[in-house]
């Protein structure tokens, strides 16, 4: 089941092509969303399951559903690594309660591998985001990721 994500590239400077879209580099850890026949189960890249650290993303989508993102805890100070780490790695229940208080997390969704059954990943980045765009997300925990397409220089924006 497990589907290795696209990585993300960097580049020195900012530069425009129509090749590529550009999106905001949200500074928490990659996770892959799956719902399949119901059951919701979260993946990082590296195929470790963390369904259990973050209780607020499992709230089911109408359909099955595979989705390859970031997650990210944000505050008044803008998003902050070290608390989605924190959240990462709590493994007791209470503690994971807890911090769900204290550090909610944002799903920030980037793609849709699969939804409703069919496999998606051969179809154009832009025609997934299209129908991406067109899923109501499950609560305020999930959002999708804004784009630009071809002019990186437009593209400095702030998280």
């Amino acid at each position: 089941m497990f589907i290795d994500p696209m990585l993300l590239a960097t580049e020195p400077a900012p530069f425009s092509d129509s090749h590529y879209i550009f999106e905001p580099k949200i500074d928490g850890h990659r996770l892959l969303f799956s719902q399949q026949s119901g059951r919701i189960r979260l993946y990082t890249r590296h195929e470790t399951e963390c369904t259990q650290q973050y209780p607020e993303l499992l709230v089911p989508f109408d359909d099955d559903i595979l989705l390859d993102g970031e997650v990210a805890c944000t505050g008044p100070e803008g998003v902050d690594f070290e608390e989605v780490m924190t959240r990462f790695k709590a493994s007791k229940d209470q503690r994971i309660k807890e911090l769900t208080g204290t550090s909610p997390v944002t799903y920030v969704v980037f793609d849709i591998l699969q939804y409703k059954g069919e496999g998606l990943r051969k179809m154009p980045l832009l025609q997934r985001k299209e129908i991406l765009a067109g899923i109501r997300m499950p609560n305020q925990h999930f959002c999708v990721i804004p784009f630009v397409e071809g002019a990186g220089e437009a593209c400095l924006i702030r998280w």
